[in-house]
């Protein structure tokens, strides 16, 4: 009896150490994880290349999108395109903080695409549109599928 007794108790000082360490453990490294600043987290200059392109490319999808109504677009778009807009400048303002906590370039949002510091030369992202066609679809209004001026490969 008296050995149940030892083993059990010794069973229980193991469980509370072992508990009471991971536990441990665990606030520690939740408080490291806490500690690290979005800025300290590890990113690549591909991430910031990006990042920086992203805020291009969603202001020309604001650009488009606020075309709707005054392009005779759909009343079925309308709802759809508003949408659109909203959640692009959300998406540029989490680009364009990214970017700043980081210490990097933070470029403005320019439809024209990115255009690196200390260049007049913007960088497209791969589905933009270049000029030429923003003026396409710029110059484009409602009335049917042909007078769109969009091709199915943009």
């Amino acid at each position: 009896m008296k050995q149940r007794i030892a083993a059990a108790a010794a069973l229980a000082a193991v469980v509370t150490v072992a508990c009471g360490s991971s536990r441990h453990t665990s606030q520690i490294t939740t408080s490291a994880t806490a500690a690290v600043s979005p800025a300290q987290q590890a990113y690549t200059p591909a991430d910031v290349h990006f990042i920086a392109g992203m805020i291009g490319h969603h202001a020309q999808a604001i650009q488009m999108a606020g075309w709707c109504a005054s392009h005779d677009a759909s009343p079925s778009l309308r709802p759809l395109c508003e949408r659109i807009v909203v959640a692009q400048k959300d998406e540029i303002a989490f680009a364009q903080r990214w970017l700043r906590e980081r210490g990097e370039y933070v470029p403005p949002a320019d439809p024209r695409g990115h255009i690196m510091q200390g260049s007049d030369m913007p960088m497209l992202m791969p589905g933009m549109l270049t000029p030429q066609q923003m003026a396409q679809l710029d110059a484009a209004r409602g009335g049917g599928a042909s007078s769109t001026g969009c091709s199915s490969s943009t």
